[in-house]
């Protein structure tokens, strides 16, 4: 029996040693061995069952993971899909925002990345911030939030390394989706009215529709990421990229390097591949069938622009001897990010 009461006592110690919960004003903290969250009551308080609206801040243990925010409205009205949802700090600036319902369907991650930025060093700073949509307006005290946050940074060990913060992006799984049927037909007619897509095979009186292909990412709350198939050619495609911001479409300029004429600019990529989990863009050119000669290129979208990550460029050489393993050179570097 001593033997059980000590490891249920150490136990028990082991627990309390990774849970903890500190509250100061009206905000209140708690971690645990995998996380820890901060979260207040909205003004209109909580009935029975925890019925209501809280705003959460919430970060893992892992040293390089950034703050996430989340609106809880448990049966209460909530934000649908698409809804304009505007958040104002102390009464001054609106900042717009998208939120995205998690799997609880009370919870709602705030899902731009841009208007995070720019509203969280303000929560850590405010007096009080309003979230409104549709008809609901709730406001929520920041009283106490730069305390418990503190008090999470001193749990995390992580003083003078807290500002990072993240939006909650779709399911990459649901992100990627070929543009078909009424969509596919209205996006090619609002391209047909950008310069740069005049020459492709599907645009002009002469183009042809059957040959318009793009893919459509949903890169956060404000931008849609359009790779869109301009031309196929023998043994490669070219493809044009596309931002759409709310209502507006704006081509994308990419780097453009040869031997001859040093750097440049294209709105023409090669094969283009997006992977939704990284939001990195990879382009590669062949100058010839063989593929011994060429560029590749990698880009991030960092919620503003494509960043260059790495450029690489190989021009063809006639005189060099083919590798009788066939064996293609790796093109070398002439840029990379550091």
């Amino acid at each position: 029996m001593r033997v059980i009461a000590t490891v249920l006592a150490l136990v028990a110690f082991a627990t309390s040693a990774f849970a903890a919960a500190k509250t100061v004003r009206d905000w209140t903290a708690t971690c645990d061995e995998t996380s820890c969250f901060a979260e207040v009551t909205g003004s209109g308080g909580l009935a029975m069952g925890g019925q209501g609206y809280r705003l959460q801040i919430h970060r893992s243990n892992d040293r390089q993971a950034a703050w996430y925010v989340k609106l809880v409205a448990k049966k209460v009205t909530s934000p649908e899909a698409g809804t304009a949802v505007l958040v104002s700090i102390d009464g001054a600036e609106t900042i717009p925002t998208a939120l995205l319902a998690d799997q609880s369907g009370e919870g709602f991650d705030f899902a731009d990345q841009t208007s995070l930025e720019k509203m969280f060093p303000l929560l850590r700073k405010g007096n009080g911030v309003n979230i409104r949509y549709d008809q609901q307006s709730e406001d929520f005290s920041l009283s106490g939030i730069a305390a418990v946050l503190l008090w999470i940074d001193e749990r995390q060990g992580r003083i003078g390394d807290s500002n990072q913060v993240a939006a909650i992006a779709p399911d990459p799984s649901t992100r990627a989706a070929e543009v078909k049927g009424e969509d596919a037909r209205t996006l090619r007619e609002t391209l047909l009215g950008t310069s740069v897509a005049f020459d492709c095979q599907w645009a002009g009186p002469e183009g042809d529709p059957e040959t318009f292909f793009a893919e459509a990412f949903q890169l956060d709350g404000d931008h849609v990421l359009y790779l869109v198939r301009c031309m196929m050619g023998a043994y490669q495609p070219s493809t044009q990229v596309f931002i759409k911001s709310f209502d507006r479409i704006e081509p994308v300029a990419f780097a453009d390097y040869s031997a001859d004429d040093g750097w440049g600019g294209t709105n023409y990529l090669g094969y283009a591949e997006f992977d939704p989990k990284t939001h990195e863009l990879h382009s590669y050119v062949k100058f010839r069938g063989i593929g011994d000669c060429g560029m590749s290129s990698d880009y991030r979208w960092t919620g503003y622009v494509f960043k260059l990550l790495e450029y690489r460029y190989r021009d063809c050489n006639d005189d060099e001897p083919v590798d009788p393993e066939g064996e293609l050179p790796e093109f070398p570097i002439v840029y990379e990010a550091k």
